[in-house]
């Protein structure tokens, strides 16, 4: 199972590292797929981080991973306290 760390984080330094997040995410979704396997991660567990990634992505966290193309069956998503989109 691909396990990225949780793929929004609300520190100076993760949001300098957004590009490398991104890939890292891209590249789970595309090990998950070659190796026919799940993705788990958290996701969104305070209202801090569901308000940086529409700052961000001027979109929901989720509506921005739908846009990378990287949600899929294979997800699970632990402590994802504050979805919408």
């Amino acid at each position: 199972m691909a396990s990225p760390a949780a793929p929004f984080g609300v520190s100076r330094a993760v949001q300098s590292r957004s590009l490398q997040r991104t890939q890292a995410l891209l590249l789970c979704a595309e090990l998950a797929e070659r190796h026919d396997t799940g993705i788990h991660t958290h996701l969104l567990e305070t209202r801090k981080q569901a308000e940086l990634a529409q700052t961000r992505y001027r979109t929901t966290m989720v509506r921005h991973l739908e846009e990378l193309g990287v949600l899929s069956d294979r997800w699970s998503c632990a402590h994802s306290i504050w979805l919408t989109g």
